[in-house]
């Protein structure tokens, strides 16, 4: 995914947000980064979670994204600057975005940094634009959403809520509900509102790839992104 700086110029105007997520094409990206063993994301949560919105879908529509681009004050397109990773399969993923970027008239400059330089570049010293990179999830979407959108989060370089404390509001609700269903709809509500104000940039699913023995018993994965090896036996 794209975390994105929205607390500063020129990604705290929602229209260059939208038109960097109108300039991505998803299944493409996938198909070519994953070798097609992964899925094109609209939202934080993989599709089978419970709490993931299936009306949410992210296009791609290359010159729309110009038109809003220059909507924003950018006819000539915009130049923005990126922290990533440098080890080959994320270069590979940079390559393939900084080529569809340009497509609308995105210029992406991409810093490779090892993780803790380009963490502490980005979410520290908040000089660059984005930063290219992954989130594993957490046991609760709301944590997974207040960890990412909360005003005080690290991982909210912008240190703001750019809709005027709407999404801080709906974060809240969805921990204050326990009735399952009722939750599920406020979870909704909470993606649509990322959504509609494009405060990241989501990517794709990748599907994880995991071997054992015969002998061990008890392996279970799950959806955190992290191995559990609670029950983990070799019989």
């Amino acid at each position: 995914m794209f975390y994105l700086n929205y607390g500063k110029a020129p990604l705290n105007d929602v229209r260059v947000r939208k038109a960097l997520n109108l300039a991505i094409d998803r299944r493409q990206f996938t198909a070519v980064s994953t070798l097609g063993l992964g899925d094109a994301a609209s939202s934080l949560l993989p599709p089978e979670y419970w709490a993931s919105n299936p009306a949410i879908r992210e296009s791609y529509d290359p010159e729309r994204a110009r038109k809003l681009l220059a909507e924003a004050g950018h006819p000539n397109g915009i130049t923005l600057t990126a922290v990533g990773l440098p080890d080959q399969a994320w270069q590979q993923r940079q390559e393939i975005l900084i080529s569809m970027l340009a497509k609308a008239g995105i210029k992406l400059n991409v810093v490779r940094l090892a993780p803790a330089a380009a963490l502490s570049r980005f979410f520290k010293d908040r000089q660059d634009d984005i930063f290219i990179s992954l989130w594993t999830g957490r046991a609760d979407p709301t944590t997974t959403m207040a960890g990412l959108f909360g005003t005080k989060a690290f991982f909210n370089a912008g240190q703001i809520d750019p809709t005027e404390g709407v999404l801080t509001r709906a974060i809240e609700q969805t921990r204050r509900i326990a009735d399952p269903a009722k939750r599920r709809q406020a979870m909704h509500e909470a993606q649509e509102i990322l959504h509609k104000e494009a405060l990241f940039s989501p990517l794709n699913f990748e599907t994880q790839i995991m071997a054992h023995g015969k002998k061990v018993k008890g392996f279970v994965p799950n959806l955190l992104g992290k191995p559990r090896f609670h029950d983990v036996h070799v019989k």
